[in-house]
């Protein structure tokens, strides 16, 4: 899957390097085995991949596949119409509820969080949401307490002390 030249990364090159030295016979399999903490025989599989293929074949060959345990595109995109027909103003957490209990699809909590926010699905708006404490004292005219609490209880905006 990986194309030659392509970026590897550090594990890779280090890797990339001790095979180099097995093939320069400046390191022995088993030497390069304990180094990078594989068997013997997996640095034999090694050393015939870096033959190869070069540095691009220390990458895994399951690079840019799709994961054995992904949902196809499908049952995503049914998951996804769902919520936008009828959990649009839910959560994440509780339209994934809805759709396990009435639907019968089970949704990762990877899936709620990332997948939905992207598509715009099950995010709530900001409507509703309670004020900081510094946006309320803004609101108020002032960051002291005692103030707000004078003008309230006496009407007035002067200096006066808060009624006992």
């Amino acid at each position: 899957m990986i194309a030659e030249g392509a970026l590897v990364t550090v594990k890779e090159a280090d890797r990339a390097a001790v095979m180099l030295a097995v093939l320069e016979k400046r390191l022995k399999q088993r030497e390069a085995a304990e180094r990078l903490g594989l068997s013997a025989r997996q640095v034999k599989r090694l050393a015939k991949r870096y033959r190869e293929r070069g540095a691009a074949g220390m990458a895994s060959g399951r690079r840019g596949a799709p994961s054995n345990r992904a949902f196809g595109e499908e049952v995503r995109r049914d998951a996804l119409r769902l919520v936008r027909e009828r959990c649009a103003d839910f959560g994440p957490t509780f339209a994934a509820e809805k759709l396990s209990d009435e639907h019968g699809l089970s949704v990762s909590r990877e899936t709620r969080g990332s997948g939905w926010r992207r598509t715009g699905c099950g995010v709530r708006s900001g409507a509703g949401r309670r004020a900081s404490a510094r946006a309320v004292r803004a609101a108020r005219g002032s960051g002291s307490w005692r103030r707000w609490t004078v003008r309230r209880t006496t009407g007035s905006r002067g200096a006066g002390r808060a009624a006992r």
